[in-house]
């Protein structure tokens, strides 16, 4: 006969198995909403007894009954590995049509108050002097107009800087919180392989909070993720390490005086942050806010020169019939650059509608120069034409930088789902393998009861 009190031994481990098995499930229903949770799983293994050989003896045991080995979280590192690139590079993309955003809420086309239509209104005043050279209600509301539009360049161009500066003063509070989480993964590291090398085991929720904190990385920086042979960690950004093992690498953000942004690490090595948040803000504060101020300055430029080149070699009326060499806007405090910052309509017409160069004869009283002035709205390369061409660029920019995000947070949402079909928690299952744990544990309980029967009966024979 068997022996009864190994399959004592071997029922009791199927009733501490099973409800083991429960309480993981359970735990798993409790985090279904938990962001970051995978799904705990345990790995079973058959508990084999092993006797000692005797001469003549035969084996007659069946087993040890069944016990965990380990409880493992369930994971596809594969799609975890993507998900992290395509977070980093969406939330890329998402910063790049942020960007796009602002400067389109600074620069407001097409718009009854934009500067495109401030600059037609601009030339349809010249027309107006054009038209009635002598009066001076035209001409002092061309130079209002002229005043007006260069007040506009002026205020664009310092909104576009503010953007430009904000961006950068939020870029370096961000690094500092990547500096803070990259320290959070290190000390995680190295309370999990504590955990490894004292017991064996794993701390599951500590990897979910490690694996949490490395996709906020990625979100940052598009940082890209490897595990050594000890289970920790590494972080590295285009070749460059942010985190080795318990060692965690902080970054220093510099802006300089034009709100440009360098990264370096603590060797001074320069860090090229290409993707995630911090990568966007990186491209707009030294890209994308200076391209369009340097668009915005080309069109200043333009209207300064065009403007001024006819308006010096043309006549005003009464004092100034006689002479000309006027600017209609200031030469630049700081040559050589004419810029959208620094346009100013000139000291030598402001407050004086006479000097403001109509004719291009002296002593004349016809608006032929004025005219010449105002068919410069139809010029090809002319400040209308290339402002014109800013904001058309400006629509394209920006709308493919929405179609990107959006394209983009979809293949996110479509590796997220990925995903979550294996380390998700489905209740539906978890409600099933409970339901089998019970199960086999009412079935254990069984067994156990009917040995006992057994065993109280060999005990009564023998009486």
């Amino acid at each position: 006969m068997g022996n009864p009190f190994a399959a004592l031994n071997t029922s009791l481990t199927g009733l501490h198995t099973q409800q083991r098995i429960s309480e993981i499930a359970g735990k798993n229903v409790a985090n279904v909403n938990t962001e970051g949770y995978s799904r705990n799983r345990a790995e079973l293994t058959e508990d084999t007894l092993v006797s000692n050989a005797r001469v003549f003896s035969v084996r007659d045991d069946v087993g040890g009954g069944v016990a965990i080995s380990d409880v493992t979280r369930v994971r596809d590192e594969l799609a975890e590995s993507r998900n992290l690139v395509e977070q980093g590079h969406s939330s890329y993309l998402d910063e790049m049509n942020a960007t796009y955003g602002r400067i389109e809420g600074v620069i407001t086309e097409p718009s009854d108050n934009g500067l495109g239509a401030q600059l037609n209104d601009f030339w349809n005043t010249w027309d107006d002097v054009a038209n009635d050279p002598t009066n001076l209600g035209a001409r002092s509301a061309l130079l209002s107009k002229g005043q007006m539009i260069a007040t506009q360049f002026n205020q664009t161009s310092v909104s576009i800087t503010d953007l430009t500066r904000q961006t950068a003063g939020t870029t370096l509070t961000y690094v500092n919180e990547l500096n803070s989480t990259i320290k959070q993964i290190a000390d995680l590291n190295n309370k999990i392989q504590g955990s490894l090398n004292s017991s064996g085991g794993a701390l599951n929720d500590a990897m979910d909070q490690r694996d949490l904190l490395v996709e906020r990385v990625s979100q940052l920086t598009g940082a890209t993720r490897s595990v050594d042979q000890l289970g920790n960690v590494n972080l590295n950004i285009n070749g460059i390490a942010i985190l080795a093992g318990s060692i965690a690498i902080p970054l220093t953000a510099v802006a300089s005086p034009t709100n440009a942004i360098t990264v370096t690490d603590p060797q001074g090595n320069a860090v090229a942050i290409t993707e995630g948040q911090i990568g966007g803000m990186i491209t707009a504060t030294n890209s994308t806010y200076p391209g369009q101020i340097a668009d915005l300055d080309a069109v200043a430029q333009k209207l300064w020169t065009d403007v001024n080149a006819l308006h010096a070699v043309g006549y005003g009326l009464g004092a100034s019939a006689a002479t000309n060499g006027r600017n209609f806007f200031d030469p630049p405090a700081s040559p050589p650059a004419v810029t959208a910052l620094n346009l100013k309509l000139s000291t030598q017409v402001a407050g004086n509608p006479n000097a403001v160069s109509a004719a291009n004869t002296p002593n004349s009283i016809d608006g032929a120069m004025a005219q010449q002035i105002a068919a410069m709205h139809n010029v090809t390369g002319g400040a209308s034409a290339l402002y014109q061409q800013m904001v058309a660029r400006l629509g394209v920019n920006s709308s493919t930088a929405q179609s990107d995000a959006k394209v983009q947070a979809g293949v996110v949402a479509q590796v997220n789902e990925e995903r979550k079909g294996v380390s998700g928690v489905n209740v539906d299952e978890e409600m099933i393998t409970i339901s089998q744990a019970q199960q086999a544990y009412a079935a254990n309980a069984k067994v156990i009861s009917i040995i006992n029967e057994m065993l109280d009966t060999l005990i009564n024979l023998g009486r």
